[in-house]
């Protein structure tokens, strides 16, 4: 390594790099809890255990060259309806290194990506994906879809191709992976060149992501629909008069104006700085959520053929009346995030919160550091994460 970084001399290197928000979240949180228990200890827990890996998005370099690392150290993948029945204590023997591999959202890279790298090294995986995104990309592959609605997301012929080969288990991970409004409370505004949350708004009709709200649509607070709060509906007369307000008044150049969000809070009314509505009852909340799950496992089992048993819920996150109504719907488990401090299966483990690893960053690239040769320990994580960061603060700096 030369003296500099990108032109930046090792001083301010080291600058930058001891405020970086990894030093941060190791003093918050520790080293233990940071990063994956395995990576910290350098191995796994005493007796059977299972990690499984998070994956979105993947290149073929990275993907390739995990998978290369797993299958040299002896791991083997299982599927999802081995994994869960043997937390259910079914009896189902594992191999000395079992691991899950899982692929959220069905983007485009699980089909030109790993599904021809699982193929390879004979590993298996399961897919937790929305059938509405796959609709939309199914549509656009047909010519059939509105050229405004971005699509990066795999179609139903991949899908049952993926299937039927036996190395990629499609299984549910809702419909459209939306989010709800959760408070009253505004913080935001649709402008030009502001980003969406992906809430569903105005009505059940409007799936995440697409169609964009008009400019002045009111943005509140907002969470997982499958989160543990219910929806807040905002009153349809006061969003409206917030985005006619905008349409009369120059549309995009309204926002040009220095007064322009004082202007629209005054026309919604009601407690300064909240949006009127309600929130929706204990019974509109559990029809939402019933009517998502079943529709996510009938749109699949259509299209592919198989049954759907095994959920994923976005972002990974639940509230006790979604995994009731998961297990009401007859999934057979539940795959989230880690579960206070525990990130890797054991024996007696919950197959209703099976936890999961996010394979990290290219900087990180947890599955790498499962024990065996060659493995990424902690320092050589720490030093990458760091980098990435300063690398990340040096180009902004540069293109300032």
């Amino acid at each position: 390594m030369t003296a500099s970084i990108a032109g930046v001399g090792w001083g301010a290197a080291a600058a930058l790099l001891a405020g970086t928000s990894v030093w941060a979240l190791i003093l918050r949180r520790g080293v233990g809890r940071a990063f994956p228990s395995y990576l910290v200890k350098g191995r796994l827990p005493d007796g059977p255990a299972v990690p499984v890996m998070m994956y979105h998005a993947v290149t073929a370099e990275r993907l390739d060259a995990e998978l290369s690392y797993l299958q040299s150290n002896g791991y083997e993948t299982i599927s999802a309806e081995t994994l869960a029945a043997w937390l259910r204590g079914e009896g189902r023997s594992l191999p000395p290194r079992p691991i899950a591999l899982t692929f959220d959202d069905g983007h485009a890279s699980l089909y030109s990506v790993a599904y021809g790298l699982l193929n390879k090294y004979g590993m298996q995986a399961t897919a937790f994906v929305c059938p509405w995104w796959v609709e939309q990309a199914s549509r656009r592959r047909r010519g059939e879809a509105d050229a405004g609605i971005p699509v990066a997301h795999v179609t139903w012929d991949e899908l049952r191709e993926m299937s039927a080969s036996g190395g990629i288990d499609v299984e549910s991970h809702t419909y459209d992976h939306h989010r709800v409004w959760i408070d009253s409370e505004v913080i935001g505004f649709v402008t030009p060149d502001g980003e969406w949350p992906g809430v569903r708004w105005d009505d059940e009709r409007a799936p995440s992501g697409y169609p964009r709200p008009p400019l002045g649509w009111p943005i509140l607070r907002y969470g997982p629909r499958f989160g543990p709060r219910p929806a807040f509906i905002p009153d349809v007369q006061a969003v409206g008069a917030c985005v006619r307000h905008v349409a009369d008044n120059g549309g995009a150049d309204f926002f040009s104006r220095r007064d322009w969000r004082e202007g629209l809070l005054d026309l919604l009314g009601g407690v300064r700085g909240h949006a009127p509505g309600r929130f929706e009852t204990a019974v509109e909340q559990r029809e939402a959520m019933s009517n998502d799950l079943q529709a996510t496992r009938e749109a699949i089992e259509r299209e592919l053929g198989k049954p759907i048993r095994h959920l994923c819920f976005p972002w990974n996150e639940a509230g006790e009346l979604a995994v009731g109504m998961a297990i009401e719907c007859g999934y057979h488990s539940i795959f989230r995030g880690t579960l206070d401090g525990r990130d890797v299966n054991v024996p007696g483990g919950d197959p209703m919160h099976i936890l999961r690893i996010n394979a990290g960053s290219s900087s990180e690239r947890y599955t790498m550091s499962l024990p065996g040769r060659g493995r990424r320990g902690v320092s050589r994580v720490l030093l990458a994460k760091s980098m990435a960061v300063v690398m990340r603060r040096v180009g902004a700096r540069n293109r300032a």
